[in-house]
């Protein structure tokens, strides 16, 4: 019962937002601000954990698909006020990116065990999205290809799961042939799309569109000069083309070439991952400071990529949310594989372990929900709240500020604290005065800068109003606060 309920829910999800259903009459420009005309403290700091290929199942153990369903069931965003539009509380749920003919070719696990994982996903709340049938096209392959590849996913995806009672590729007792079973995931609710090694032609954006794809994430953007990780672009449609394959086509034709005009069609753009300092040397490129997003860039070693360790993977995502959360809250959209997280790929195609690529996983997501104002949606989420922007419910007025360069310049109350972003992990303390718009002293406190930011929680809650809190000693910084819920 539990799992016919979760599925309602879903249905009910996708009916509300018009996914499934979606008539391609947005238009939506490219652009740096956050839509709604809200400013970056009002928006959530999104991400996606987007999950490519999924060819194996896996297990808690060793990693896989399995893994991932296991660390996430009960994972829950920052409790915010409990808005459902911000997705307060809301179960972290990832969107997996599915190609299907491991279902009838045993590659590289059984296709039954891999039809049920991907099947039990659907049933927990992740999102199932498309990513071709067998990842055999390139920015050659023609339309009708692009089509079969689509069908075929779409409908492999659709069929039952496969019932315990088939233990095999084969039920040899009664010889129905696996290709009957599949994922059991509603077509309506496949609306999603990221092209194989992200490489695509015109031709592909044609074929997603014609069958009835929301949107697509396959497009690179945030390699042109100046692009810091802070100013990125927010989701748009493509009724104007896309300026990031624009860029990325006059350095990469061996992947993109431009595409011309699709509207209403979403695109989610794959912006780089920004690299900290530290792993600056690790880098091949002259840029030292972007490496493409996905994990497969910084831990595969197979194909001339970085073969980082798992800490490393790590230290990128945190300084790449950190990148975000002090700049234009652009969403996080990090491409990741399923079958790196298990001992197997990790021993076979890295320079690290399974226990740590998947220690990196989890200590991320860890440390991301620490973030009040992050939300782990899944890619269709992302779209349904872009089309209809839903401020955090608490919100906070700045004032022009002035003073210590300790500080970016501005600081939050949400969820019961004080939140400001250092300029440095100084490694010291500042001193934290909270006043009453009257003067009257709310609280003087001590607090420790550390992880490049300053946390302070009034010992009481506060109610509605406007404070004062004053910052640092010879050359303090104020804000003036109006709290509202």
């Amino acid at each position: 019962m539990r799992h016919y309920f979760l599925l309602a829910v879903f249905a009910g999800f996708i009916s509300a937002f018009g996914l499934g259903l979606y008539d391609y009459s947005d238009n939506i420009p490219a652009s740096i601000k956050p839509p709604g005309n809200l400013t970056a403290s009002q928006v959530p700091q999104f991400i996606v954990l987007g999950f490519d290929d999924n060819p194996t199942s896996g297990d808690s153990l060793t990693g896989g698909i399995v893994w991932i369903l296991d660390y996430l069931k009960n994972k829950r965003n920052p409790a915010g006020n409990g808005n459902a539009a911000t997705f307060d509380n809301a179960l972290v749920r990832a969107t997996f990116l599915t190609y299907t003919v491991g279902f009838y070719e045993d590659m590289e696990d059984e296709p039954l065990d891999l039809m049920r994982a991907i099947g039990r996903a659907y049933k927990e709340g992740h999102e199932i999205g498309n990513h071709s049938f067998n990842h055999a096209t390139t920015n050659a392959t023609t339309l009708a290809e692009w089509e079969s590849q689509i069908d075929k996913t779409n409908t492999n995806l659709a069929k039952p799961v496969p019932p315990d009672t088939v233990a095999s590729m084969w039920d040899w007792e009664n010889p129905t042939i696996v290709v009957n079973y599949g994922a059991g995931v509603d077509k309506a609710s496949i609306t999603g799309w990221r092209t194989p090694s992200l490489a695509y032609n015109a031709a592909t954006f044609t074929a997603i569109r014609a069958r009835g794809f929301t949107y697509d994430c396959s497009i690179e953007d945030g390699w042109e000069d100046g692009k810091d990780g802070t100013n990125f672009t927010w989701p748009y449609t493509l009724n104007q083309g896309s300026a990031g394959s624009d860029y990325t086509d006059d350095w990469d034709s061996e992947g993109h070439t431009h595409i011309g005009s699709y509207p209403g069609v979403w695109e989610l753009p794959q912006q780089p991952f920004m690299v900290p300092a530290s792993l600056a040397g690790a880098i091949k490129d002259d840029d030292k400071t972007r490496i493409t997003g996905l994990d497969y860039n910084i831990i595969d070693n197979t194909s001339g990529d970085l073969g980082l360790k798992g800490a490393d993977f790590y230290s990128i995502l945190c300084y790449t949310l950190d990148c975000r959360l002090k700049g234009n809250r652009a969403p996080l959209m990090i491409g990741g594989h399923s079958q790196f997280t298990t001992d197997a790929w990790a021993k076979s195609s890295s320079n690290t372990t399974g226990p740590e690529i998947r220690k990196a996983w989890a200590d991320f997501i860890e440390y991301a929900l620490k973030k009040p104002d992050v939300r782990f949606v899944r890619a269709q989420d992302l779209v349904a709240w872009c089309r209809k922007p839903v401020a955090l419910s608490v919100t906070t007025v700045h004032s022009e500020m002035a003073g210590s360069e300790l500080f970016e310049k501005e600081i939050r109350y949400a969820h019961g604290s004080f939140y400001c972003n250092a300029a440095a992990d100084r490694g010291s303390n500042v001193r934290v005065s909270l006043y009453r718009v009257d003067g009257t002293l709310v609280q003087n406190s001590t607090v420790a800068i550390g992880n490049s930011a300053m946390e302070f929680t009034p010992s009481r809650p506060l109610l509605t109003g406007c404070y004062i809190l004053k910052v640092g000693g010879k050359k303090p910084y104020y804000a003036k606060m109006i709290i509202s819920r």
